[in-house]
């Protein structure tokens, strides 16, 4: 697997999102933070309504239990600030949301409409 790492950077966080601000770190963690990246994703997204593509890097930190999401313009070259994302919370989004196709295809079943 691939590390990396890369400047410190807040980011805006709401309530209730898996998004954290880089203050919101254990501070333990802050400088293994930076070099415990393992790469889980990279690529292209065309985000076609604004007519731009995104290089997206995603990485495990398993130090501060997040996920690490890097994003550039590459078009621009411009770097966007670093998101992280509490990976509990993503985990449980996806479970819920897993759970509740689960929920509509039983439905679906028992009333004979899937294929």
């Amino acid at each position: 697997p691939e590390r990396g790492g890369g400047a410190e950077q807040t980011v805006p966080t709401s309530a209730g999102h898996a998004l954290w601000e880089t203050s919101e770190i254990p501070s333990v963690a802050k400088d293994e933070f930076i070099l415990d990246h393992i790469l889980l994703y990279e690529g292209s997204k065309l985000f076609w309504r604004i007519k731009r593509t995104l290089d997206l890097r995603i990485f495990l930190c398993e130090t501060i239990n997040a996920l690490v999401v890097r994003a550039h313009d590459s078009a621009t070259h411009r770097e966007f600030p670093i998101m992280l994302l509490d990976l509990p919370t993503v985990k449980s989004q996806i479970q819920e949301q897993e759970a509740a196709r689960d929920a509509h295809r039983a439905s679906l079943d028992t009333m004979g409409q899937r294929p």
